[in-house]
């Protein structure tokens, strides 16, 4: 997921940025401060993205599954570090991979709909929202 604030972004010629992390980009940069068990909202967004949700691929600022729902889904952490100036490649960034922060899950994987359905998004739940509709 990019936008203008991740370390993803290509900026020309370097000056002095003060980052902003709004929206999605923001949330998930402050859901890998904690393990994935305490962020039930991203549980339920990585399994909406599996599921091949059309509200969830909106929220994205391209969908990175334009052929059809990934089979499966999985987050890797990593830290980035501001590059030297003098960085032979011109680059802003260097990333270090800490961690898997989730390993590879896919939409019908029990545990996953097990801890969804703690939360009240199920898939039956959602079948009642959507009746109500």
């Amino acid at each position: 997921m990019n936008s203008n604030a991740s370390p993803a972004t290509s900026i020309v010629g370097r000056a002095l940025w003060h980052p902003t992390i709004t929206g999605s980009t923001g949330r998930l940069w402050f859901a890998a401060m904690s393990n994935i068990g305490h962020q039930p909202w991203l549980v339920h967004f990585i399994h909406k993205l599996l599921a091949g949700d059309a509200a969830v691929l909106q929220l994205l600022a391209r969908n990175p599954f334009p052929e059809g729902p990934p089979r499966f889904v999985r987050a890797e952490l990593y830290r980035y570090e501001f590059t030297e100036l003098a960085d032979p490649h011109g680059s802003w960034w260097r990333r270090t991979r800490v961690r898997s922060y989730l390993p590879p899950v896919h939409k019908d994987q029990r545990e996953i709909n097990d801890y969804l359905q703690r939360f009240g998004w199920s898939k039956e739940a959602q079948a009642e929202e959507s009746g109500n509709e």
